[in-house]
C-alpha cells in the first residue's frame, strides 16, 4: 500500500525535473528541502516536523543563494570599473603649484595627482586609482 511520506519524495523528484527543464536554482533548492522532510518523514517524525524542516531549508536555501548570487555579482562588477584603467602609463611633462598635474590619457586631459610618498618630478607614471575623476598616479619603476 502507499504510504502518504512517499509524497515528500515524489514532489522533491518532480521539482528537481522542472529545475532541469527551467534551469533555475530555486527549484532545486525547494526539492532539497522535499527531500529532507522526506528523510524527516522516515525516521518517524510528525507532519508538524516535518513542514517545519521543509521550511527551514527552503527558506535557508533561499536566503543563502541570494545572498551569495548577490555577494558575487555586486563585487565582481564594481571591482572592475573601478579599476578598469589601473596599470596604464601616462606622461607628466609639469607638475602645478597646487600639487596636481594635467596628463593625456584616452584621448582626453585628465588631473592628475601623486600616490602618497610619490616625489613630484617629470616622467612617467602608472596609473593606481581614481579619485572622483582625478587620476592617483606612482612614478613607474625602471626595469
Amino acid at each position: 500500500m502507499f504510504s502518504m511520506i512517499y509524497l515528500w519524495l515524489i514532489g522533491a523528484v518532480v521539482l528537481a525535473g522542472a529545475d532541469i527543464l527551467l534551469g533555475t536554482i530555486y527549484l532545486l533548492i525547494i526539492a532539497a528541502a522535499a527531500l529532507a522532510a522526506f528523510i524527516f518523514a522516515l525516521i518517524g517524525a510528525g507532519i508538524l516536523f516535518q513542514l517545519l524542516a521543509f521550511a527551514v531549508f527552503a527558506i535557508a536555501g533561499c536566503v543563502y543563494l541570494s545572498y551569495r548570487k548577490r555577494k558575487n555579482s555586486v563585487s565582481t562588477d564594481a571591482d572592475h570599473l573601478q579599476h578598469i584603467n589601473d596599470g596604464h602609463s601616462v606622461e607628466v611633462k609639469e607638475w602645478k603649484k597646487n600639487g596636481k598635474a594635467r596628463v593625456f590619457y584616452r584621448g582626453t586631459v585628465w588631473d592628475a595627482k601623486p600616490e602618497k610618498g610619490s616625489p613630484m618630478v617629470p616622467g612617467l607614471w602608472e596609473i593606481v586609482g581614481m579619485s572622483g575623476n582625478t587620476l592617483i598616479i606612482k612614478l613607474k619603476q625602471e626595469k
